[in-house]
């Protein structure tokens, strides 16, 4: 029972939250390269990091809503 696609939406949800976790220094590197010669002394700033902390709590909330509502 349940609706097949939000589980999978959860899991992507996951699976995009785990990703950004493992490689955040490399995306932002990767970001950085289309701006910056010389991107790997580029620091991140504070809000970059505070950014990403608020990112890596809200899309676990969001994947537990999402299969919350794909339960209905």
């Amino acid at each position: 029972k349940g609706v097949w696609a939000a589980w999978f939406g959860g899991v992507f949800i996951c699976a995009v939250t785990a990703f950004s976790i493992l490689f955040a220094d490399e995306l932002f590197r990767w970001d950085l390269s289309f701006r910056v010669r010389d991107v790997e002394q580029a620091e991140p700033s504070d809000w970059e990091i505070a950014s990403r902390y608020v990112t890596w709590t809200a899309l676990p909330v969001l994947a537990m809503v999402v299969f919350i509502l794909g339960l209905r």
